[in-house]
């Protein structure tokens, strides 16, 4: 399984993570060579805003921050993917989007699966 996983994510600089990201982008989507600088550029970016939104956020943040964070996540969000949208061909785009929603159904059906009682087991 990927017990850890979560982990060694955390330890990994907003840069590793963005090298970590446009190469896996880069493969599945078959960017150029621009491309896939532009995208480890953007995905920088994001890192390293998420990484201070972090930070500022502390570990518990209080239902009305929670809020406000979440809208902020959100925005920042929209605003990632509108700028991938102008660095992809509208092609690429479309697998993008496709993987996404394929990536997004394996962790709604995992956390399903994690949810569902366990039986036979004391």
């Amino acid at each position: 399984m990927h017990r850890g996983h979560k982990g060694q994510k955390a330890n990994l600089t907003p840069e590793q993570r963005a090298d970590k990201a446009a190469k896996k982008m880069a493969e599945k989507l078959n960017l150029s060579a621009a491309q896939t600088t532009q995208v480890r550029q953007l995905h920088l970016a994001r890192f390293q805003e998420m990484q201070a939104h972090k930070a500022q956020a502390g570990t518990t943040p209080a239902p009305a921050d929670k809020k406000q964070h979440h809208a902020a996540m959100k925005a920042s969000k929209q605003r990632y993917e509108a700028q991938l949208k102008q660095i992809l061909s509208a092609e690429q785009y479309a697998k993008y989007t496709q993987l996404q929603a394929e990536r997004m159904q394996k962790r709604k059906a995992h956390r399903q699966h994690m949810a569902a009682p366990q039986q036979g087991k004391s």
